[in-house]
């Protein structure tokens, strides 16, 4: 390990010369890692794959805090560090000291033997109210979840593996599954039959199917991306400067995003979307039938999530509100605690405690969705499939902090084959699908039909199209920027829909 002295200069300096925000910058977040510690390869890179904004926020959260918020967030940073991540206890003295010394903090890391004496003496005191505090389960500890990790679709699930490449299992009739090439994935996002993947250049993938109005080509055009939500027929993704983008269908109004600034997360539903701003507030667009966009008056929110008719939000406190469509009770959250994600469907609403265990309302939870053994969790998703008749199948994951997958409810296309993986081992299977493969053969736009000389004939035009796209300047480029985009958006409907 490097001198602390010079450790602490290097970030002194970071944050003289760039400000520090630039801490919410990933690249420069990163390279503050290296200057922290440029022989721990290992747990470097293990900080590297974990560490999300979160992290980042909290730490500018420290250097503008009074004491008793410094030591909190601090206990917060290094507890997950530890539980979580699994880092030793040399190299988050080094981390978290060397920021509190850059930042001029007063806090005092302790080790964690000290750690296991104070719990053990706070727990022989429990009578006495005014020790509680120190208990580490009353720190409701978001850094816990790891977001963008796993996603549902309508009869499939991806999962986000350690090396950057992306397992799938199940439907694969429109091409979900189609992930096998993808590599240097940072986060990922699934819903209805489509799967939509950020990388580590800020650049979005995505794979599968659509309606056919919804033209979601612009996403290959995405620079500088840090978080993507993939909706029903619609896909939203967040730039580093707090700036939304969305495409796809829009008939409600669901991807106007554009006007928003300061933004930190996004959920993109199927008729709505909702944004997270820096200050705890949200906003919303698109449809507001059942009252899914009434959150003005939300405050201090850390976590969001969407189904088609209603939206939900973590508190800071661990609380949950709901607002939208409760027919089914996928809106009865008022009495949820130590929450630290939610994720919701159509008729349902999940949430992920601060303890690693999971809960779910809606329809019917008790008797066809039992969660109630699932523990350790730190990832979750949620998806439906209509059925007929107004009949929902619900699939319900849960990724445990080894790596491990949990699979709930319904699995008619052997979803619950993920069980197998492991997502933090580079031995997770990369994609097991429904689609015969000796009938179709994968491309970066999905799975085709072998051997079919049109579907050949159209991806190649495609690709030609895009690549004058790229290419085009000059007064009169928007103009045919208009007309490549549009036969582009004829030719994809021709692609996805074939047989």
């Amino acid at each position: 390990m490097e001198n602390k002295n010079n450790i602490t200069e290097a970030i002194r300096e970071i944050i003289d010369t760039r400000g520090i925000s630039s801490l919410e910058d990933y690249a420069v977040f990163c390279a503050v890692l290296d200057d922290i510690a440029p022989l721990a390869k290992v747990e470097r890179n293990i900080v590297h794959r974990c560490l999300d904004n979160n992290t980042a926020l909290n730490l500018i959260d420290i250097y503008n805090s009074d004491t008793d918020k410094q030591t909190h967030l601090f206990n917060i940073i290094n507890e997950y560090l530890k539980e979580c991540l699994g880092v030793s206890e040399e190299w988050r003295m080094t981390f978290l000291s060397s920021f509190a010394s850059a930042f001029t903090c007063n806090y005092v890391f302790s080790t964690d033997k000290q750690v296991e004496t104070d719990v053990k003496i706070a727990s022989s005191e429990n009578n006495n109210a005014d020790n509680r505090k120190v208990l580490e389960n009353d720190i409701i500890n978001f850094e816990r979840y790891k977001p963008n990790i796993i996603g549902v679709g309508a009869g499939h699930i991806v999962g986000l593996k350690n090396d950057g490449t992306v397992a799938a299992v199940g439907d694969n009739s429109f091409g979900q599954c189609s992930v096998s090439n993808w590599k240097n994935v940072v986060a990922i996002s699934a819903r209805s039959n489509q799967t939509v993947a950020l990388l580590s250049d800020g650049s979005v993938v995505e794979t599968g199917a659509r309606y056919s109005d919804a033209d979601v080509s612009m996403v290959h055009n995405w620079k500088d991306m840090i978080s993507i939500s993939c909706g029903d027929n619609h896909i939203i993704a967040l730039r580093k400067n707090g700036k939304p983008f969305g495409c796809g269908a829009n008939q409600k109004g669901q991807c106007d995003v554009l006007p928003w600034n300061n933004i930190i997360d996004i959920a993109a539903g199927y008729y709505h979307t909702l944004g997270l701003r820096k200050d705890g507030t949200v906003v919303a667009v698109g449809d507001n039938k059942h009252g899914e966009c009434n959150v003005s008056e939300w405050t201090n929110i850390k976590a969001i999530a969407v189904g088609p008719t209603h939206s939900v939000g973590v508190r800071s406190d661990g609380t949950v509100i709901g607002t939208g469509k409760n027919d089914y009770g996928e809106c009865n959250v008022e009495n949820w605690s130590q929450i630290i994600a939610v994720k919701a469907c159509q008729r349902y609403t999940m949430g992920l405690r601060s303890d690693g265990t999971v809960i779910l309302t809606g329809e019917n939870t008790a008797d066809q969705y039992d969660v109630s053994g699932w523990t350790d969790i730190v990832s979750i998703g949620i998806y439906f499939k209509p059925a007929g008749l107004g009949d929902i199948k619900v699939t319900l994951v849960g990724v445990q902090s080894n790596g491990n997958v949990k699979v709930a409810g319904d699995t008619d296309f052997g979803q619950d084959k993920a069980e197998n993986w492991n997502l933090f081992s580079n031995s997770s299977p990369v994609a097991v699908g429904q689609t015969s493969s000796s009938e179709y053969e994968e491309d970066s736009y999905g799975f085709v039909p072998k051997f079919d000389p049109k579907a050949e004939e159209i991806r190649k035009e495609i690709n030609e199209l895009n690549e004058k796209l790229s290419t085009l300047k000059g007064p009169l480029s928007a103009l045919r920027k208009k007309a490549i985009e549009e036969k582009i958006k004829e030719l994809n409907k021709q692609f996805f829909w074939m047989k």
